[in-house]
């Protein structure tokens, strides 16, 4: 067990350190895509997982209903008596 240890620490050692007549690596921009393509993924991953997570539609839903149960009851005839 020692010695695959250690021949893996040698080989992190080895492949950590590039060939001395290598060149560091350039790229033209910061980011791989430019923002709205990022905020275009972004909302579209956002847009299918919550959509695909039924236990939390259902909870929504019910909670809506609830809620405008709630308010219902609570301003019942309000406006009339103005």
């Amino acid at each position: 067990m020692g010695v695959i240890i250690r021949r893996n620490e040698e080989l992190i050692k080895e492949l950590s350190t590039p060939p001395p007549d290598s060149q560091d690596l350039h790229f033209a921009t910061q980011y791989s895509q430019p923002s709205f393509e990022q905020f275009k993924a972004c909302f579209w991953k956002q847009h299918k997982s919550y959509w695909r997570n039924p236990q939390y539609n259902v909870v929504r839903f019910f909670m809506t209903t609830v809620i405008g149960l709630i308010f219902g009851v609570i301003f019942w005839n309000k406006g009339t008596k103005m």
